[in-house]
């Protein structure tokens, strides 16, 4: 990926950062006079310049990029705008720029959407009385007053005192960020990784806008969508992008029904039957360490696809349990079939054919980011994907189904080498319980993987220079992850730095030093 593609990741990412720094009472360094606002349009765009220009490398080039965007002056800011226009439109159809007003007038705390739900077209028994519920303001932690609900707002004092607090920590986590990359520690794409996990942990629950709409959608999620769509519409020519921010803002229809991004799904089948396969000796092991592996699958299956579509992580949409979603440019279409058989390729010499990945998609026009929209093309995405799941290996040619699946194995043949848990007969196996034999894969499950989770406090991954193991006949849990490009590591104690290339999943709070760069 160019570095141009993450310098815009970056740059939208960060684009609406200012309304942070407005709600905790930031006064700026130096007075403007009213020709500079009009330059800027929006107060909250000047703090966003102000953050940029003094917590963020100047090597990175982005402040205009991102302050810009209500007033673009050229292509990549209009590009900015635009993605800012689309992520927002699932929020609000009209103008949710306007938040500029008397602090004391923002929404105290963010609303759960889980308020408005209606099932089966029936009104939600709290209809109007869902503006009761709020998320606690904070720090992301594992704590049940930190992540549920409450039906009592903060007090208004609390509130101010809570986003000054957190804007305070977030700075000081953005100038060690600042200083790795100034120490070449850190490089641009390990940069914008870091930056969104910052952003994750301390504007997860602040409001992304308050004018005229509900404030159920936290600064976060519209800054990584509006990230995503930026990189999705970055692929597009400039005159392109300039008659669709046009027509997005006139609402002409037959501009609207323009493609601008693609929605991948990522899917993998045979999940239940996988993780349940057990035995009965260390069966508690052998469960979570089948479910836990899942989990790092899909991650390398995920960094993989990253990887081979040149996307950064900032287009993720979700992953977990088996499932991922990603917001693309157009022109990766032409290559997910190939993807997709080089991926079931992998799995197969690991996995038999237990588990395989399905690349759903659904090209999504201007208009599927108007408000209500976006569900029609998520359901032809998942309906993509249900094809694809009962036409499996159809990527494949007969002559490598055969050679693939059907071939009887190099070691096979021999009911004495067979594991008594999965039951596959290509892979080494040693005495298990009761006279019977498990494979090397499994018995990594359970006393490696299973073993060793409860006490772990962290998964460090490295991306860089993993090369993948020659012989699956020894597989264990790290084998199929190596050949996706991924080697994870259980921690039990917290690393002291991470070099560059390599990530941290914080598998419970981290303690303060690491509030900075482990996302949850």
């Amino acid at each position: 990926m160019s570095t141009n593609q993450y310098r815009i990741a970056l740059a939208a990412l960060l684009h609406d950062i200012g309304k942070f720094a407005q709600r905790a009472g930031v006064s700026l360094s130096r007075s403007w006079d009213d020709e500079t606002l009009r330059e800027f349009r929006y107060h909250h765009a000047l703090h966003t310049w102000h953050f940029i220009e003094k917590h963020v490398p100047a090597e990175f080039k982005v402040s205009l990029l991102a302050a810009y965007h209500h007033a673009p002056q050229n292509a990549e800011q209009r590009l900015i705008r635009l993605a800012d226009q689309l992520s927002a439109g699932e929020r609000d159809s009209g103008d949710t720029a306007r938040d500029d007003g008397d602090r004391k007038a923002h929404p105290k705390q963010l609303h759960p959407i889980f308020a408005q739900i209606a099932l089966n077209g029936q009104p939600h028994p709290e209809a109007g009385k869902h503006n009761r519920f709020f998320l606690p303001l904070g720090e992301l932690r594992l704590e049940e007053e930190r992540i549920f609900p409450q039906s009592e707002p903060m007090a208004e004092e609390a509130v101010w005192r809570t986003y000054a607090e957190m804007w305070e920590a977030f700075t000081t986590a953005a100038e060690r960020l600042k200083a790795s990359v100034e120490a070449g520690e850190m490089d641009l794409p390990a940069y914008v990784e870091a930056m969104q996990a910052l952003m994750m942990r301390y504007t997860w629950s602040i409001p992304a806008a308050y004018w005229k709409t509900y404030a159920d959608t936290s600064l976060y999620d519209h800054s990584r969508m509006t990230a995503a769509l930026a990189v999705a519409l970055a692929d597009l020519p400039p005159e392109r992008l300039a008659a669709l921010g046009e027509a997005w803002r006139s609402g002409a229809a037959e501009a609207n029904d323009a493609h601008v991004a693609l929605l991948i799904g990522g899917d993998v089948s045979g999940v239940q039957q996988f993780i349940y396969t057990i035995a009965a000796k260390g069966a508690a092991k052998m469960l979570r360490g089948r479910s836990f592996y899942l989990q790092l699958l899909t991650e390398a299956v995920l960094r993989f696809v990253l990887r081979k579509l040149d996307l950064p992580t900032t287009s993720v949409i979700y992953s977990g349990g088996g499932n991922f979603y990603l917001l693309a440019p157009i022109s990766v279409a032409p290559r997910l079939d190939a993807l997709q058989a080089e991926i079931a390729e992998i799995l197969t010499r690991y996995h038999d054919i237990d588990l395989y990945l399905v690349l759903g998609r659904a090209e999504v026009p201007l208009r599927g980011f108007r408000l209500g929209a976006f569900p029609e093309f998520w359901g032809q995405m998942h309906a993509d994907i249900q094809r694809r799941k009962a036409r499996r290996y159809a990527e494949w040619s007969l002559e490598k189904m055969y050679a693939e699946i059907f071939a009887v194995p190099e070691y096979g043949g021999n009911p004495d080498n067979v594991c008594s848990v999965c039951g596959s007969e290509r892979r080494a196996t040693r005495g298990w319980e009761d006279g019977k034999r498990i494979c090397t894969l499994c018995a990594s499950f359970a006393n490696d993987l299973g073993k060793i989770l409860p006490k772990a406090k962290a998964v460090r991954w490295v991306w860089e220079g993993v090369q993948p193991q020659k012989d699956p006949f020894h597989a264990d849990w790290h084998t199929a992850l190596e050949a996706f490009g991924a080697r994870p590591a259980l921690l039990q104690e917290w690393p002291q730095s991470l070099p560059a290339g390599q990530s941290l999943w914080a598998l419970d709070d981290p303690p303060e030093a690491y509030a900075l760069t482990a996302p949850l």
